[in-house]
């Protein structure tokens, strides 16, 4: 092969390698802003989510389908666990978590149930994902939903691999077969949170989206990373794992959104290499 040609096939490796297929950054920005809005009004209403969520929807049809697509993986989920077989918990109007439909959202340019791959190529790292097993003790007298939820099970992984994904969860728990026997399709790697800046820059391959909507929430990851040079790296070692065209969906690491707090998440991301696109509840941010 001749140097000119060589050189034409890096050439056309490297606009393969780069090219985006993620929606437009304006698409996801506008539907971040939009779906947002839903869910606070869904959240916050004193209707009722029900009433509320049929007069929201008729505008959002999207978000809609997308809530009864995985509204049907939920049960699934629950009814794979013995301990809910046999009691009636009613998931009529029952509407996904806000960073699910915010996750799923912003990356399908549209769905209805006759198209179940909108993400088809993407490759999803979330990162504290969740598993198929106990978090930690219940009360006896809990309502069996907010059981289910605090078990902190990987619903977001699990839709987004059905959607289309091809999707790796990083959780420090792994899936517990005697409890709950739904076969799950993502890849599930079981790692420690102190593990994982050890593990991203050696990862086979470079990720579209990482996810990470939970982690600032939960203790054991908190306990690794509690100051802002620590989470700093943390996010340093993202900035190796995505790709150009990448997206990483984050919830922030300083609460309340003070002056003060705001300008050190900016701080943090800046200096990990990344540029904020969408700022709300959850943030949006490209490599740099």
């Amino acid at each position: 092969m001749s140097f000119d040609a060589s050189k034409r096939q890096a050439s056309g490796s490297s606009k393969i390698l780069n090219r985006r297929i993620l929606p437009p950054v304006k698409l996801i920005v506008s539907e971040a802003a939009k779906i947002e809005a839903l869910s606070r009004d869904l959240l916050h209403t004193k209707l009722g989510i029900k009433e509320n969520f049929d007069v929201q929807i008729d505008e959002y049809p999207k978000i809609y389908n997308l809530n009864s697509f995985g509204k049907q993986i939920v049960i699934q989920m629950m009814r794979s666990n013995p301990s809910f077989k046999g009691f009636k918990i009613d998931l009529k109007d029952h509407i996904l978590s806000p960073h699910i439909l915010f996750l799923a959202g912003t990356l399908c340019g549209n769905f209805d149930h006759m198209n179940t791959s909108p993400l088809y190529g993407f490759k999803v790292l979330d990162i504290g994902c969740g598993a198929l097993s106990s978090y930690a003790p219940s009360p006896d007298d809990e309502d069996l939903l907010v059981h289910f939820y605090n078990d902190h099970p990987p619903i977001a992984a699990e839709i987004l691999q059905i959607l289309g994904a091809q999707v790796t969860g990083i959780e420090p728990r792994p899936h517990n077969k005697q409890e709950y026997s739904h076969p799950l399709s993502y890849k599930h790697k079981v790692m420690e949170f102190s593990e994982i800046g050890d593990w991203l820059p050696s990862a086979e391959e470079k990720f579209d989206v990482i996810a990470c909507l939970h982690l600032f929430s939960r203790s054991d990851f908190l306990y690794t990373y509690s100051s802002p040079e620590q989470i700093t790296d943390f996010f340093r070692n993202f900035r190796k794992a995505i790709s150009p065209q990448g997206l990483l969906y984050t919830s922030v690491p300083l609460l309340p959104a003070s002056p003060e707090n705001q300008e050190t998440n900016q701080q943090i991301f800046r200096e990990a290499g990344f540029k904020v696109i969408y700022e709300g509840y959850y943030w949006i941010l490209e490599p740099v």
